[in-house]
C-alpha cells in the first residue's frame, strides 16, 4: 500500500526514458569501440555486447511492465466506477492515499481497543477481545 500510495507514472515514465537515452548513448559508443581493432579490447569485445543485448531487453520488460501496471491501474479505477473522463486524469497518490490512511488509522484503533479493558460478554463476565463470540 505504501509503494502504490506514492507511485506516479510519469515519474516512472521519465526515469525510464532517461535510462533509454543514456542507454542509446552507451550503443552508440560501443559501434565506435567495435569499429577499433585492438587486441587489447578482446575482453571487451567477448563481455560488453552480451551485456547490452541483456540490458536491452531489461529496458524493453521494463517499458512493458510499466505500462501494464498502468493499464491495470485505469481498469482499476473504472471497476470501482470513476467516471471514463477522470480515469486518466487521477494518479495512484489520490486513490490510495485515503485508503492507505483509512488502514493506518483502523490499525491504530484496533492496537487501542486490544489495550483496553477486557469486555464484558453476555454473561457479565469479562472477556478479552479477540477469542470469538459467545
Amino acid at each position: 500500500m505504501d509503494v502504490a500510495s506514492s507511485l506516479e507514472f510519469t515519474d516512472a515514465e521519465k526515469a525510464l526514458n532517461e535510462l533509454k537515452g543514456t542507454f542509446k548513448k552507451g550503443k552508440s559508443l560501443l559501434e565506435k569501440v567495435n569499429a577499433v581493432e585492438d587486441p587489447s579490447l578482446e575482453t571487451f569485445h567477448q563481455v560488453i555486447p552480451p551485456f547490452m543485448e541483456h540490458a536491452s531487453e531489461v529496458i524493453e520488460n521494463l517499458e512493458k511492465t510499466r505500462k501494464e501496471a498502468e493499464d491495470s491501474f485505469f481498469e482499476l479505477l473504472k471497476f470501482y466506477g470513476l467516471p471514463e473522463g477522470r480515469v486518466k486524469a487521477t494518479s495512484p497518490p489520490s486513490f490510495f492515499g485515503p485508503i492507505k490512511d483509512f488502514v493506518h488509522s483502523f490499525d491504530q484503533q484496533l492496537t487501542q481497543l486490544k489495550k483496553s479493558e477486557p469486555l464484558n460478554n453476555s454473561h457479565g463476565e469479562k472477556k478479552p477481545m479477540g477469542r470469538g463470540f459467545d
